[in-house]
C-alpha cells in the first residue's frame, strides 16, 4: 500500500500490529496483519486534525484494545473502545472522565502506582507494555500496550494514546 513519505519502523513489536512512525510530526500508520496475507487494516490516521469524525468511528470498532487518557487531567481515560469493553466488561459509559476507572482495573495500589509510574517514564512512546487488568467480573487478563502521545484538538491537552492486545494465552502458555 502506498504510505506516501511515511516510513515503516521496526519489525511489529505485537503479533499482527505495526506503527508506522511518520515523517511527518502529525500523522503516523496504524496497521493490523494476520500472519499470514495482506493487511487487514491500514488507517492512516492524524493527531490533532484526524481524530475527529473521521477516524475515531474506526478506532472504536478496531479489533484491538484502543484508549487514550488525558495527561493533563490525571490520566482520567477520555477515549475507550467496544473491544475495551468486551474484554474488561466495563461500558465506556463508566470509565469515560471516571477518576477511580484505573483503580478498578488495577485495583493493587501499589501494583498501579509501580506501572504508572512505567508509562511516564517510557511516555510518549513505549511498546510491550504489559499489564495484568482486572475485568468487571475479577477475572486477571494480560495486556502488551504500546503508545503514543498527541494533544487533543478539543482540548488542547497532552493525551497518551495507546493500543493493546491481550496476551494471556500466551503468557499463560510461557509458564
Amino acid at each position: 500500500m502506498d504510505r506516501g513519505n511515511f516510513e515503516s519502523g521496526a519489525e511489529p513489536q505485537l503479533p499482527g500490529v505495526a506503527l508506522h512512525t511518520p515523517v511527518e510530526e502529525d500523522s503516523f500508520f496504524l496497521e493490523l496483519d494476520p500472519p499470514t496475507g495482506p493487511p487487514v487494516v491500514d488507517i492512516p490516521l492524524s493527531i490533532p486534525s484526524g481524530l475527529g469524525t473521521r477516524v475515531l468511528p474506526i478506532l472504536e470498532h478496531l479489533p484491538v484494545l484502543v484508549m487514550a487518557m488525558d495527561l493533563d487531567q490525571g490520566m482520567r481515560v477520555v477515549f475507550w473502545n467496544r473491544e475495551c469493553e468486551i474484554l474488561t466488561g466495563f461500558p465506556a459509559a463508566d470509565v469515560l472522565g471516571d477518576a477511580a476507572a484505573l483503580e478498578r482495573l488495577y485495583p493493587d495500589p501499589a501494583y498501579r502506582a509501580r506501572k504508572l509510574a512505567d508509562c511516564r517514564e517510557m511516555a510518549p512512546n513505549f511498546r510491550h507494555l504489559e499489564w495484568t487488568l482486572t475485568t468487571q467480573s475479577g477475572e486477571k487478563r494480560r495486556v502488551s500496550w504500546f503508545s503514543f502521545q498527541g494533544v487533543s484538538s478539543g482540548s488542547g491537552h497532552q493525551e497518551l494514546w495507546c493500543v493493546g492486545l491481550d496476551v494471556t494465552a500466551r503468557s499463560e502458555s510461557d509458564r
